[in-house]
């Protein structure tokens, strides 16, 4: 299966809003802290 380009940018933010993160750096480190990942 196949995700376009836009489609990954709108995932990414989606992700930085709901986590209230500015960079995808900040969303993983976040992630990694709270053991989501």
């Amino acid at each position: 299966f196949f995700l376009s380009e836009g489609t990954i940018r709108n995932y990414i933010s989606s992700i930085l809003s709901k986590t209230g993160t500015r960079s995808r750096l900040e969303a993983v480190n976040l992630a990694e802290k709270r053991n989501w990942i």
